[in-house]
């Protein structure tokens, strides 16, 4: 090889058939991080991109006329930063950035550099999203208390976008809670995002639900209020029960029949309040009696016994005292 076909430092130079250099030119364009991560400053999948125009040798020169390249992304979610950009000189010292960003999670994002209707080049960036968080989710942010509130909890994987993210093997999420009886944990099975588990609550007052699977951990505050609709509904089935058993009296006064309301509706609150509190064997949190239709009808069920039973201590400690 003749010394004046070597170009130093290492680069090679093609010759045309009439002897002259072939040293054509075009675009250059390459994303600096593939696959595309999450930015939190831009808030999309980002990274900088590089645009030049190359000769085949490799040679650094200024260009015998700039070149305007436009650069455009395809895609709703996906846009370039300064998407115009002019080079001056041909190799690195030529090289221009700009930032590609793209919101796109399905597919990969295309874009192109275009310098002129015969100058062009197209590249395309997949993106990695990352678990980020746990979303826990519940229809409501307050129960009913003492086992009569029911709900189905919800707990969501999503990547650093934000957006729900499919995992790719199955996870076990820990749960925990004081006031709450819902099971130790939940399986998020593979290709999922979120994965439900039914609760119920225990007690009363304010707590909280905690969800966590690996360095990933999410809390949310639930009010476990006292259970107006099923405490109103205990004391009309107790008061409905003492009517009852009013009539089963012979000799009906009216003043009898207001003491077997009271009577009923104590003994139905404080029977549907021990059921509650769990010091019964009655358990108030399966099926229907965890429902207030169901304190109604425990309630009106004890409060006409209770009033039997009342009438009975009342016979033994006051032995004087006939019920009417």
């Amino acid at each position: 090889m003749r010394k004046e076909r070597l170009e130093f430092p290492g680069r090679y130079l093609t010759f045309d058939k009439n002897g002259n250099p072939a040293n054509d030119g075009g675009l250059f364009l390459h994303p600096l991080a593939v696959p595309l991560v999450w930015n939190d400053q831009t808030k999309a999948y980002s990274t900088e991109v590089t645009v030049g125009y190359d000769f085949k040798d490799g040679h650094e020169q200024p260009l015998t006329s700039p070149k305007t390249v436009a650069l455009f992304a395809e895609g709703s979610n996906a846009r370039i930063k300064a998407d115009t950009v002019i080079i001056h000189r041909s190799g690195t010292s030529g090289y221009q950035r700009v930032v590609l960003a793209t919101n796109q999670v399905d597919g990969e994002t295309l874009f192109t550099a275009r310098s002129s209707p015969v100058d062009e080049l197209k590249a395309s960036a997949a993106i990695h999203r990352e678990p980020g968080s746990l979303d826990i989710s519940l229809p409501s942010g307050q129960i009913d208390a003492f086992g009569l509130g029911t709900a189905t909890l919800a707990v969501t994987l999503l990547a650093r976008d934000g957006q729900p993210l499919p995992t790719a093997d199955a996870l076990t999420i820990h749960l925990s809670s004081r006031r709450l009886r819902l099971p130790a944990s939940v399986t998020l099975a593979a290709g999922q995002s979120t994965a439900t588990a039914e609760l119920r609550s225990l007690g009363y007052g304010t707590d909280e639900v905690r969800a966590e699977v690996g360095n990933l951990k999410s809390t949310l505050p639930v009010r476990v209020v006292l259970p107006v609709a099923a405490a109103l509904a205990s004391i009309m089935g107790g008061g409905l029960g003492g009517a009852a058993r009013y009539l089963r009296n012979k000799g009906r006064k009216s003043s009898l029949l207001a003491r077997r309301l009271v009577e009923g509706m104590l003994v139905g609150v404080l029977f549907v309040g021990a059921a509650w509190a769990g010091l019964v064997t009655v358990d108030v949190s399966a099926g229907i009696l965890g429902t207030p239709f169901g304190a109604f009808v425990l309630a009106a069920f004890s409060g006409y016994l209770g009033c039997v039973v009342l009438d009975r201590v009342a016979d033994k400690v006051f032995r004087g005292f006939k019920p009417a």
